[in-house]
């Protein structure tokens, strides 16, 4: 098949659109290419950045990463990390990759929420995590009242390789995990309000029903996350 007259978005968009059609189960959602490409404005990815997704998925956040720095600085020069703990999704991850022209990614098979990053320091963490997924809690979150709510627990973690001098993250996060009640969860969300950990909340986007997912009735918001300043540290 020759691609070279299909645009790179339309590649995403009916690679996605395939896949989601095959798997009615929806255990793989793709991230929408407007909300990609809306995370990509608000990560600001530079030249030289290591870009880090940790549940990577389909690979189309990564994607719009690619294409905004080309966009904005004319240049391809990004280091894409991402992580899945699902072997196919990465290799569908790979395809699509190759459609766009990369090949020179980093993608791990790995569950983040048990191991180590794969690289670190990185500049930029973008992720649209799983959502109500089971995981045994950090040493962290057991001494912070419990078990964290999955989504909450790949910010936490991911968090834990980002550049703390001028990094930037964009999580696409369920409004459930930003309001439940849970010591665990009302800690963790303390934590990003007061900067304590080294990390603060810059930015809360909440997205209208069913932008993310055409099916499921979930609400989301879009959070950007930047390293404390040192002047406003545990306020």
């Amino acid at each position: 098949v020759d691609f070279s007259a299909v645009s790179s978005d339309t590649v995403s968009e009916v690679f996605g659109e395939l896949l989601v059609e095959r798997r009615r189960d929806g255990a793989e959602w793709g991230t929408p290419l407007h909300l990609s490409k809306f995370c990509a404005m608000l990560a600001r990815p530079r030249p030289g950045d290591v870009i880090y997704d940790p549940c990577i998925g389909l690979g189309g956040m990564a994607v719009a990463m690619r294409q905004h720095v080309e966009a904005a600085e004319g240049t391809q020069d990004l280091c894409l990390v991402g992580a899945d703990v699902n072997a196919h999704t990465l290799w569908l991850c790979r395809q699509l990759f190759l459609l766009h022209g990369i090949s020179d990614s980093q993608l791990h098979s790995l569950d983040t929420l048990e191991a180590p990053p794969p690289h670190q320091p990185v500049d930029v963490v973008v992720a649209n995590p799983p959502f109500g997924m089971k995981h045994r809690p950090s040493v962290n979150e057991a001494e912070r009242g419990g078990r964290l709510r999955s989504e909450l627990a790949f910010l936490q973690r991911s968090l834990a390789a980002l550049n703390k001098r001028d990094g930037r993250a964009v999580f696409l996060l369920p409004i459930a995990a930003l309001s439940s009640p849970a010591p665990a969860d009302r800690a963790c969300r303390r934590c990003l309000i007061d900067g304590s950990d080294g990390f603060v909340i810059d930015a809360v986007f909440n997205l209208p029903g069913e932008a993310l997912h055409k099916r499921g009735g979930f609400s989301f918001a879009v959070v950007v996350v930047k390293p404390t300043p040192t002047s406003t540290a545990g306020r």
